[in-house]
């Protein structure tokens, strides 16, 4: 009976097309059972979802069965007649053993509906399977952002089925505390916080308050949740490093990828896009087409084997090693492994590459746990030549706190993959010679248009600006050292051909920073001259003042069609129903080293945000406003966004947009 209800058309009715009731309606008088616990030997106890009607006990049966199908019947009960829930009952024989059933006849509902309930019980088994998932965590809560200051956790069903009530743990390694959950609605969610702190959240959404909320690691931790029977639902373990740079200081929660990927991949947390530091009780802003695309990072070759290194794990379980073809080249597949938590695949050939010799790489429906496909051809050839300018210096870090090591970034220019196994970065002294060579020591292909970032520590460098791959990284044992002031940085191939040489100082940088400790020197064309200084300046301050092993922030790769402001969509609604719910405002400007302030005024000329003051952009990217004015959505109406683009020498361009809201 709780598949049907009345029709919701107008005419009553909807004969030979789609029904409009949806397979998400929640039945509110449906009954079932919320919890069972055997409270001793002899007694067992059950909640109910939902009153039920008292002329159930005029005709109810209740009996279990053991795994024999021996019945067992209750010679005493006790029903809660104040709430109409909650029943005890009691038995003669134990049933503290082993697997039983438990049935119910005739129990009514109070819209006159009979149901018949059976249930497994026993040791270790749980009265209903739960698909909750751990969907945001404000581990540092200060400064606040614009949420109260005060940790939180949020809890999402995913599924089109409501979760009745039940009783649950959430904790971390150190403890778990106890709370009860009343129910939560198909696709919805629910905050976790401490018992104080519970009248703080109730205006972001449903809020359950736990007695001793634990307290949840700034940098790293990892929570649990569980059902009654300690059975674990879902667990997150986070690091400091999935937060942008920028947000690791506090304010900011980490949030779960929209689309609930239920699969090991760390994309799937990022701090929070939301300007007041979090999302709790609403959809995450995160959606998979923000994020960085899953694709090939790097091929190795060596004598009879290619190693296919990806930006994040590939699911073996749906990998088909027919979907790997060479063409232009016989050569015959007899193995392969997966490595690195299956980030890699090595492929096992019966013959050896031949050296100068150009084939294709066909990857057919390589995919992540997310189902991402990969379905691309690569052209490979293995120089055994290298040129002037093939390869070059693309990024530099020279002047570092007592931590954080220097790095030299490279970039491949040519259309041929090169080993930089032997290779040598070196620096010029005071009598202009090439001095203080240090090889590269391990093999590392580095493919065309890729990057890669030479340091003496990439683990700390990663940590620092949150990296993209650590495949885009090497370790070398030693590096020259740079000096902090200016200096001189030259690239070598393996016979000591100069490659490509750098000139670099600290004068070089925006005048506009006054702190330039951690802040790269980044190119802005690989197509310009290494030795022209107007190819040169600092890394953008929204990208963390370095961009290790990707592109540049400030680099020249987009044409002049693209220059400009754009809003999308003009007009937004702010109001959590998954549709147009922010304003994006994207740029990309041909200027290197530009700032800007970014305000929105209302029609009567009012400043009612500021999105940033005095911004260092890199020159293409985007930024969001939700809606929000001093902590509160904005009213209905036309609104107007002020883009002041500046330099260091003034003025560029003062841009003013109209966009709308309306709910």
């Amino acid at each position: 009976a709780g598949n049907w209800n009345a029709s919701t058309e107008i005419l009553g009715g909807s004969p030979g097309s789609l029904n409009k009731i949806t397979k998400f309606h929640i039945d509110t008088l449906a009954i079932k059972l919320s919890s069972l616990h055997i409270l001793n030997k002899n007694q067992l106890a059950i909640r109910f979802n939902n009153k039920i009607a008292p002329q159930t006990f005029n005709s109810i049966q209740f009996y279990i069965a053991d795994s024999n199908q021996h019945l067992f019947f209750p010679v005493d009960y006790f029903f809660d007649w104040t709430y109409l829930d909650y029943l005890v009952l009691t038995f003669d024989d134990p049933i503290d053993k082993g697997l039983y059933q438990f049935y119910a006849k005739n129990i009514i509902a109070f819209d006159g509906r009979d149901y018949t309930i059976f249930q497994l019980f026993g040791k270790n088994i749980p009265f209903q399977t739960l698909g909750l998932k751990i969907s945001e965590i404000m581990a540092d809560p200060t400064p606040a952002k614009g949420l109260p200051e005060l940790e939180f956790v949020e809890i999402y069903n995913p599924r089109a089925e409501g979760i009745s009530a039940c009783n649950l743990y959430f904790g971390n390694h150190n403890s778990k505390f106890f709370f009860e959950l009343d129910t939560l609605a198909p696709f919805s969610f629910a905050i976790l916080c401490e018992r104080s702190d519970t009248s703080a959240f109730l205006t972001y959404g449903k809020t359950i308050s736990i007695t001793s909320f634990p307290s949840i690691g700034n940098s790293n931790d990892t929570l649990y949740l569980f059902d009654e029977n300690l059975i674990l639902i879902d667990s997150v373990s986070y690091k400091i490093n999935q937060w942008e740079s920028n947000k690791r200081e506090g304010g900011y929660s980490l949030e779960r990828l929209n689309g609930f990927y239920d699969c090991p991949n760390t994309k799937l947390w990022h701090s929070s896009l939301a300007a007041i530091g979090g999302s709790p009780g609403i959809s995450n802003l995160l959606a998979l087409n923000q994020l960085e695309k899953f694709q090939v990072s790097q091929l190795e070759l060596s004598e009879q084997e290619i190693k296919i290194t990806c930006t994040e794990s590939i699911d073996s379980t749906a990998f088909d090693w027919n979907t790997i073809q060479l063409i232009g080249l016989s050569n015959t597949l007899i193995n392969y492994e997966f490595n690195n938590n299956c980030q890699s695949l090595r492929l096992f050939y019966q013959q050896a590459f031949p050296m100068a010799t150009k084939f294709d790489l066909q990857i057919n429906t390589l995919q992540n746990c997310m189902s991402e496909k990969i379905d691309s051809t690569f052209s490979v050839f293995i120089s055994d030549s290298v040129y002037n300018n093939q390869v070059i210096i693309n990024e530099l870090l020279f002047n570092t706190s007592d931590s954080l090591p220097e790095f030299v970034e490279l970039y491949n220019r040519s259309n041929q993959i090169q080993n930089l196994k032997n290779w040598s970065i070196g620096v010029r002294n005071a009598k202009n010679e090439i001095s203080y060579i240090k090889k590269i020591i391990d093999n590392y292909f580095l493919y065309p248009a890729h990057y890669v970032c030479i340091s003496t520590n990439a683990p700390l460098l990663q940590n620092h600006f949150g990296f993209k791959s650590v495949n885009d990284f090497i370790t070398n044992p030693e590096m020259p050292t740079l000096t902090n002031e200016q200096g001189t940085v030259v690239l070598l191939s393996p016979n000591q051909q100069l490659i490509d040489e750098v000139y670099y100082a600290d004068q070089m940088h925006l005048s506009l920073i006054t702190n330039t400790k951690n802040v790269s020197l980044e190119r802005r064309s690989e197509n310009w001259s290494s030795k022209d200084l107007a190819n040169w300046g600092s890394a953008a301050a929204n990208y963390g003042y370095a961009t290790p092993g990707y592109s540049n922030s400030n680099h020249q790769y987009f044409s002049e069609k693209e220059f400009g402001l754009s809003l999308n969509p003009k007009i937004f609604s702010p109001n959590a129903d998954g549709l147009n719910d922010i304003l994006t405002i994207n740029y990309a400007f041909p200027y290197p080293n530009i700032l800007a302030n970014i305000e929105i005024y209302n029609r009567d000329g009012q400043l009612i945000a500021t999105i940033g003051n005095t911004l260092s952009l890199g020159q293409k990217g985007f930024f969001i406003w939700e809606g929000i004015a001093n902590g509160q959505y904005v009213p209905n109406g036309i609104y107007i966004l002020r883009f002041s683009l500046f330099d260091e020498k003034g003025l560029i361009n003062n841009y003013k947009i109209p966009f709308g809201i309306h709910y």
